[in-house]
């Protein structure tokens, strides 16, 4: 791959000119106010951290779940594009299908190709969502109470009373 210009798209070779970098500029010109905004905000969420911990748990299960997702679709259709182009019968099969699921660039459905690509992941999400809302619900949990007879026997045998 050597000569690709610097803006090459992993993936086809046309440029990248989507502005993905405005977010790599942006921070840097805006620091002051982010930093700010985590200032008044942390207190915020120290004194809601009971009911904000599972929340923030929770979505970023979601999107350990989703990008695991993503990098898999990816990786299989780009052994499918593989295996097309090299095990095309005919000369004539052998063009490239041109088949992306895109690492970068992923919310635009125009960067699927095909395009049902775009909403497969969307349906997945959709399905992953579910689930992890049914396996793990949002609410605080409270931690388990010991049962009254096992403290009381341990309340015991911290005082020698019980021996074995």
């Amino acid at each position: 791959m050597q000569g690709l210009p610097k803006e090459y798209k992993w993936g086809r070779g046309e440029s990248n000119n989507h502005g993905d970098n405005d977010v790599i500029e942006h921070l840097p010109e805006q620091w002051g106010v982010y930093a700010l905004l985590i200032a008044c905000l942390a207190p915020i969420l120290y004194l809601s951290r009971r009911h904000i911990g599972p929340l923030i748990l929770w979505v970023g299960e979601i999107i350990l779940y989703i990008g695991a997702l993503h990098l898999l679709l990816h990786g299989i259709v780009r052994v499918a594009r593989w295996f097309h182009m090299e095990s095309a019968m005919y000369f004539e099969d052998r063009g490239d299908p041109n088949w992306i699921v895109p690492i970068v660039g992923f919310w635009r459905p125009e960067e699927y190709h095909p395009e049902w690509l775009f909403y497969v992941q969307l349906a997945a999400l959709c399905i992953i969502t579910f689930l992890v809302f049914r396996s793990r619900p949002i609410k605080p949990q409270k931690p388990p109470q010991p049962r009254a007879a096992f403290s009381q026997q341990r309340t015991l045998k911290s005082r020698g009373a019980l021996k074995r």
